[in-house]
């Protein structure tokens, strides 16, 4: 995997943190970092996981390691492209119609060189490859598509640290290594555009800020 693809799985913005996103909701826009504006649909945690992946992300912060900030919301990213149509949220839909579901957050990974991503792996399952497959189907004319989010090539994670320097790997994978997978479920998918910083709820439930029940698609 290269050093631009891994720039790819971005840490994204949960602009009303504590506030539920509706099917169709944009958040409003949030101040620019100088990460590639891309777009991307990301499936997001049940308020358990996600505790627990903030949690390591204040451990890392606590050891001056460059961990994802409050503000960003825990994800796996299973599609990215320059550019998703909007016409295909209610194929998003669809094609995640099966949310929830179970996923377990197991060892940590380590990322390109030099500066590096670590995050924690996701099992998969056989339902999460149900799930990717049908969105790399609906999302099959998007452009700018990169080739580790293909079947058979994606490896599904959750970011806790970006461009961390290689002498700290030592330091941020002790502070964060865990003798127990963790066990939990998928619970919605997001649509989040970069290029706006901007997100939506396009399937599932948002029950990590207490969201209500999605009941459809609104495009």
């Amino acid at each position: 995997m290269q050093d631009s693809e891994l720039d790819i799985t971005h840490a994204s913005i949960l602009a009303h943190r504590g506030k539920p996103l509706a099917t169709g909701q944009r958040a409003p826009t949030m101040p620019r970092d100088n990460g590639p504006m891309v777009q991307s649909v990301e499936l997001l945690l049940d308020p358990g996981l996600d505790a627990a992946v903030r949690a390591d992300w204040e451990a890392l912060s606590a050891r001056g390691i460059r961990a994802l900030r409050p503000h960003h919301r825990p994800h796996i990213t299973i599609g990215v492209a320059s550019e998703i149509y909007p016409r295909i949220d209610k194929a998003l839909a669809r094609a995640l119609a099966m949310l929830p579901i179970p996923v377990t957050l197991g060892g940590l990974l380590v990322f390109g060189t030099g500066r590096v991503v670590i995050a924690r792996a996701v099992t998969m399952s056989p339902e999460l490859v149900e799930a990717h497959q049908a969105v790399w189907a609906a999302m099959h004319d998007c452009p700018g598509q990169p080739r580790h989010t293909a079947p058979g090539e994606w490896t599904p994670h959750a970011t806790l640290a970006k461009r961390v320097p290689v002498a700290e790997c030592g330091t941020a994978i002790e502070t964060v290594a865990r003798r127990r997978d963790l066990h939990g479920h998928i619970i919605a998918a997001r649509r989040w555009d970069g290029e706006e910083h901007r997100e939506w709820l396009v399937a599932g439930t948002d029950e990590s800020s207490g969201g209500p029940p999605i009941t459809g698609p609104t495009s």
